[in-house]
């Protein structure tokens, strides 16, 4: 019965992190800077992430993962003329602070639950461009706390980016409406709260 369906969300791993030096892996200090974080799977779609940055003059992209596609990513790259301008960090534990240390996140995937990485995002106060899959496409508020746009669109994700990078306030703004979402929503004081009110409820009944 729909009145016995609860649904309770995850949250974020809150831990406070400092940022990495914007230089860290051989990066200029002085360009924009961009993370991706995941298994380096088709359903990722980091080579539409690739294809985007051509567009975003300078900007530098942080890769964190492996995975299957890594040989397939590092070759697109070097077709793309992109290699002076990807770094490509292997499996990462310390995504919330690369997170810190960047101007944007982008989730670029054709296929996404949810995960943890929405979450982090909006935690950690890093705008989030993310792909309309199934789950950032749901719990994103386009233009509110993050910017989402169609799958496998590169032309779009570009021009996301740029947006970002080119729009201090629009940056404000994201990541304090995300982190406001994440506080009254996501957040480990409320989904602990509602884990209790369950199960009071159901020790009732």
């Amino acid at each position: 019965p729909e009145e016995r369906v609860v649904h309770i969300p995850n949250f974020a791993d809150e831990t406070p992190v400092e940022p990495l030096p914007r230089d860290s892996f051989d990066t200029p200090a002085d360009v924009p800077l961009l993370l991706a974080a995941g298994r380096l799977h088709v359903n990722k779609g980091f080579d539409t992430l690739l294809r985007a940055l051509v567009n975003v003059p300078d900007a530098v992209l942080w890769l964190a993962g492996s995975g299957p596609e890594e040989q397939a990513l590092k070759s697109l790259c070097s077709e793309l003329g992109l290699n002076k301008r990807v770094r490509f960090l292997g499996w990462r534990n310390d995504v919330t602070a690369l997170m810190r240390s960047v101007d944007a996140f982008i989730c670029p995937s054709r296929h996404e639950g949810l995960g943890s990485i929405v979450m982090e995002s909006f935690a950690h106060r890093c705008p989030i461009i993310a792909t309309r899959s199934q789950g950032p496409g749901e719990v994103i508020d386009n233009e509110y706390s993050g910017l989402l746009i169609e799958i496998d669109n590169a032309r779009e994700l570009a021009e996301a980016i740029s947006r970002v990078l080119a729009d201090g306030n629009l940056k404000i703004q994201l990541v304090d409406n995300a982190a406001a979402v994440y506080a009254s929503t996501y957040s480990r004081k409320v989904v602990t709260q509602a884990y209790l009110d369950f199960y009071q409820r159901i020790a009732k009944i």
